[in-house]
């Protein structure tokens, strides 16, 4: 399986549950939503990648199956533990937002 379409798909889910959808009074997307988007999906992938240096470091220590074991486990529990505080800070942030009536609006078409 090609895994760069994959990646793609990943990356676009990820940068619209993180974004939080957040729409003006007249109903058009919030141009000053764009920026902290952006910085919370840098900081997400940044965490990510700490992660996967941490797991590369201990790897390469691993003297056996079972250190590298540990190292698999380590990672794991970090991961587990970045994508449960990704989904609290999301869950906080639909309840500070006003509520919406009725559907998202359909973007204008150009």
């Amino acid at each position: 399986m090609n895994r760069t379409p994959c990646m793609f798909i990943l990356t676009l889910a990820a940068a619209t549950a993180l974004s939080g959808f957040t729409y003006a009074a007249d109903g058009a997307k919030g141009q000053e939503s764009q920026p902290a988007l952006k910085a919370r999906l840098i900081e997400h992938i940044d965490a990510k990648i700490r992660i996967l240096q941490t797991a590369k470091t201990c790897v390469s220590a691993a003297a056996d199956m079972k250190a590298m074991a540990v190292c698999h486990e380590q990672e794991r529990k970090q991961t587990k533990d970045l994508k449960k505080q990704s989904r609290a800070d999301i869950q906080e942030r639909k309840v500070q937002r006003p509520e919406r009536k009725g559907p998202a609006p359909a973007p204008a078409a150009k």
